[in-house]
């Protein structure tokens, strides 16, 4: 009986003719077999692809009996990895995706720490990304992976994550995985995995080149645009939650984690590195002096932050770098680059990318503008922002500033911050506004005019979202009478929106939907959390909507107003002169709900009628 080393590899694929045989050869030539130091038992679950990989993974297997092929029909990547898990018998065990690869001295490396080291189950290297001619475009350092962080499914979501394609662990700790659960994911398998693991044994951080992950389109995240909010919605079945000990623990482990990300971001002038708008090598001797750089905190296509971005590119002439944490895209010639500037995100923002991001676009933008650039900052820019108003650079240019006006009761801190210190806010930072000397400032909507002194009022442009609104052409039938958009959060009307809806459902000839968060006891006409084109399709097809009473000016708003919606909104709230003008806004008083809602469903009966007689009458002509 051989006393060598063992690895047990998995890797599951369907469809993945472009990339299956580079994974392989990568595991298989791995210099630990060459060397005849170490065996290897590879199993290969193919999900009954139709392209080539099958005939691809069979010629390959002809010379190394260690290859293993199932191929049969599956529910996706985990459950075919469970069933390579469930057949290895090796002392080492690690999967690695279609299209990711190894260095092929990484089972050395491994080896070499495990056998040495008997505290240590399970590793992970440095993270190294490929692009798709399989060159190394980017690498970074992990700093440190706390176990009570990654069973409260931190990494990812606040710092970042475990990279799957670097990670081994000894075969004994698979007894910790219950395989049946895994086999029932679809996006958040390696993270359970990882869970299960952590309740007993550290991670350790291996600073060498294991492997790294290939930025493709078949993979899963390129998919599914909305990745990782689907993503960490599985999480919820097995983490625990945030407490203050991890609430700690992050800010405490952030900074260190932004150290070493941004110092792989830096660029110098003699330093070549790949450059992914272009996709080219380049160096910043060679970048264009003709590009404004500029942050952008969210660039997503499904938000109102996102567009409100877009939307001002979108009037300008000139040609933009785009920055954030994630991503980086060039618009040039009225042209986003590379064809995923137009990837959907995350809707719901959580602190750290509403609160510090934006301030990190402080930072880089300084780094730009010391380096003789102009500069610009794009969007997430409240009035209310004393930071970002007073810090950044000199001569930056500003995308759209934002701003609303609480006029709620308050009935918690929030409330009380919102309509007593946020108003004192905007006043103090209009006056700074004064110092910076910029040609022209273009608001969202005109509800800071009040705000703001008489020299800024002069160089102003106000209502950017209004003037910026595209009507669609072709108006699809209307099928939903009624399509509401509800969020359970402390400035919204929410007991109007229940009272609403509860009368809605007792209405049988209103065709009635609601999207959103869901409501106890009222999910007959819930759709449930949509994502952005799921909730546009619906948008299209409704005649009535109703709008938040504390922002006019939202996403969901403007595309009801695109999509020719009628729209019920409160007295409160501000509206532009022009849109009431149109006919399609009717006015309602959140505080008289009974009567409001008399009126809202007497409105859509009155329009259904009047449809009646209408197609009546077309049909008697």
């Amino acid at each position: 009986m051989s006393n060598k080393l063992k690895f047990s590899i998995v890797t599951t694929c369907k469809n993945s003719e472009d990339y299956i045989e580079e994974t392989v050869y990568s595991v298989i030539n791995q210099k630990i077999f060459q060397q005849d130091k170490a065996e290897l038992e590879y199993f290969i679950i193919d999900g009954a692809s139709n392209d080539q990989t099958l005939n691809i993974l069979e010629k390959i297997k002809v010379n190394h009996k260690n290859i293993h092929i199932i191929s049969e029909p599956d529910n996706g990547m985990y459950e075919g990895l469970t069933k390579g898990f469930n057949k290895i018998s090796g002392d080492i065990v690690a999967y690695i995706n279609a299209g990711d690869f190894y260095n092929l001295t990484a089972f050395n490396i491994v080896a070499n720490v495990f056998e040495h080291n008997n505290h240590i189950k399970w590793l992970t290297g440095e993270k190294f990304l490929y692009n798709n001619e399989s060159e190394i475009i980017n690498s970074y350092i992990p700093y440190k992976y706390r176990s009570n962080l990654i069973q409260s499914a931190v990494y990812g979501k606040y710092l970042p994550f475990i990279q799957q394609e670097s990670t081994f662990w000894k075969k004994e700790i698979m007894s910790e995985v219950d395989l049946d659960q895994l086999k029932k994911f679809k996006l958040a398998g390696d993270y359970y995995i990882w869970n299960c693991f952590s309740k007993k044994y550290q991670i350790y951080i291996l600073k060498s080149y294991l492997a790294g992950f290939k930025y493709h389109p078949n993979q899963i995240s390129f998919k599914d645009n909305l990745f990782k909010e689907p993503y960490f919605n599985e999480t919820k079945f097995f983490k625990k939650k945030i407490g203050i000990k991890e609430i700690i623990y992050i800010i405490l482990d952030g900074p260190g984690w932004l150290l070493l990300t941004l110092t792989r971001k830096l660029n110098f002038s003699r330093q070549f590195y790949f450059d992914t708008i272009e996709n080219r090598w380049t160096s910043a001797q060679n970048q264009s002096s003709k590009f404004i750089y500029a942050w952008a905190t969210d660039f997503s296509s499904n938000t109102g932050e996102g567009l409100l971005a877009r939307k001002y590119l979108e009037n300008t002439e000139e040609n933009y770098y785009i920055f954030n944490t994630n991503q980086r895209f060039a618009y040039k010639n009225n042209k986003f680059f590379p064809n995923t500037a137009d990837e959907k995100g995350q809707i719901n923002f959580n602190f750290f990318k509403r609160y510090i991001v934006p301030l990190i676009g402080i930072f880089y933008l300084w780094y730009h503008f010391l380096k003789g650039k102009k500069v610009a900052y794009l969007n997430f820019l409240p009035l209310w922002n004393t930071l970002l108003i007073a810090l950044l650079p000199p001569g930056t240019k500003f995308g759209p500033i934002t701003g609303s006006i609480f006029k709620d009761k308050v009935n918690n801190f929030q409330s009380f911050i919102r309509k007593f210190i946020v108003p004192i806010l905007y006043y103090i930072n209009a006056r700074i506004l004064l110092l910076r000397k910029v040609p022209t400032y273009i608001f969202s909507t005109n509800l800071m005019e009040k705000f703001l002194p008489s020299q800024i009022l002069k160089k102003s442009k106000f209502n950017f979202v209004y003037n910026n609104i595209n009507l669609k052409k072709q108006i699809p039938l209307k099928q939903i009478d009624m399509l509401i958009y509800y969020r359970d959060y402390f400035t919204k009307s929410n007991n109007f929106y229940r009272n609403l809806i509860k009368k809605l459902e007792e209405e049988e000839n209103i065709k009635v939907r609601y999207i959103g968060d869901k409501i106890n006891n009222l999910d007959k006409y819930y759709q449930g959390r949509l994502s952005h084109k799921d909730t546009l399709d619906l948008i299209e097809i409704s005649k009535f909507s109703i709008v938040s009473e504390e922002n006019f000016s939202s996403l969901f708003t403007l595309e009801c107003m695109e999509n020719h919606l009628d729209l019920f909104a409160s007295k409160k709230v501000s509206i532009p002169k022009k849109i009431l003008e149109t006919k399609k806004i009717h006015i309602i008083d959140y505080d008289d709900a009974n009567n409001s809602i008399n009126y809202i469903i007497e409105k859509i009966k009155s329009t259904s009628e009047l449809e009646k007689f209408t197609n009546q009458s077309l049909s008697i002509d």
